[in-house]
C-alpha cells in the first residue's frame, strides 16, 4: 500500500495514504478488524479450555476493544470529533482544554483528549507484557515493533500540528504526514503478525493437550 502511494498517490486520491476514506483506509480498517477478530479467537480458546480467569478478562477484553475501536475510528474519524469537543464545548471539557492551553499545548486537540487514556494504556501495557513474558510466548518483539510504530505516529502528529512546525513548508508537512500514515500501516501489520502468532501459540497448546488427555483416559 505504501508502494502504491509512492507510485500513484500524487496522481490518484484512491491510493493516497495521506487522505481518508479511500483504499488505504479500507485496507487499514480491514487489518484492524482482523486483529480484533483474532483476539476474539484467543479469548474463545481460553474460554473453551476453562482458563479465562478474571485476570485474563481484564487483560484481554480491553485489548480486544482497543483494536475494535481503532478500526471504527479509522473508518469514521471519530477522534477528530473529540478534539472539537474540547475546543467548542463548555463546562468541564472547556476547563480541561484551558488547562492544556495554560501549559502551552498547541497540537491537535484530540491528542489532549486521549492523553489520560494513553497514560492508562502505559500501565496496562506493563501488565500485558509482563503476562506475555510469564507465558513464554517469545513473541513480545512483534508487539514492541507495533507499539513503537504507533508511538512514533503520536509523536509526529504532536510535532507536525504544533507551533513548532509552523515554519515548515507544505511539502515538509506533507512528508511528515506520509511518514506518519506509513508508520500507522506498518504498525498495524506488526500487531496483526503478533496476534496471529499468539493465536497459533495457544491453539497449538490446546491441540497438544488433547492427545495427552486421551492417553491418560486410555490408561485408566
Amino acid at each position: 500500500m505504501i508502494g502504491l502511494h509512492l507510485w500513484l498517490g500524487q496522481d490518484y486520491n484512491l491510493v493516497n495514504i495521506d487522505l481518508e476514506k479511500n483504499l488505504p483506509t479500507l485496507y487499514q480498517v480491514f487489518k484492524l478488524f482482523t486483529i480484533s477478530s483474532v483476539i476474539a479467537g484467543i479469548i474463545a480458546l481460553f474460554h473453551t479450555k476453562n482458563l479465562l480467569s478474571t485476570k485474563l478478562k481484564w487483560l484481554l477484553f480491553p485489548y480486544w476493544f482497543s483494536f475494535a475501536y481503532i478500526g471504527l475510528d479509522e473508518l469514521g474519524e471519530i477522534h477528530e470529533s473529540f478534539g472539537e469537543a474540547i475546543q467548542y464545548s463548555e463546562g468541564w471539557l472547556a476547563k480541561y482544554g484551558e488547562l492544556w492551553t495554560s501549559i502551552g499545548f498547541s497540537s491537535a486537540w484530540w491528542l489532549a483528549f486521549f492523553a489520560p487514556i494513553l497514560l492508562i494504556s502505559l500501565v496496562y501495557l506493563y501488565y500485558f507484557i509482563k503476562w506475555l513474558y510469564k507465558e513464554n510466548t517469545h513473541l513480545i518483539h512483534w508487539l514492541i515493533f507495533g507499539i513503537s510504530c504507533y508511538a512514533l505516529v503520536f509523536g509526529i502528529e504532536f510535532w507536525n500540528t504544533s507551533n513548532a512546525a509552523s515554519g515548515y513548508t507544505f511539502d515538509q508537512k506533507n512528508l511528515l504526514v506520509t511518514i506518519e500514515e506509513g508508520l500507522e500501516l506498518v504498525g498495524a501489520t506488526f500487531f496483526l503478525i503478533f496476534n496471529v502468532k499468539l493465536y497459533q501459540f495457544y491453539f497449538s497448546l490446546k491441540s497438544k493437550t488433547k492427545p495427552s488427555k486421551t492417553k491418560t483416559l486410555a490408561k485408566k
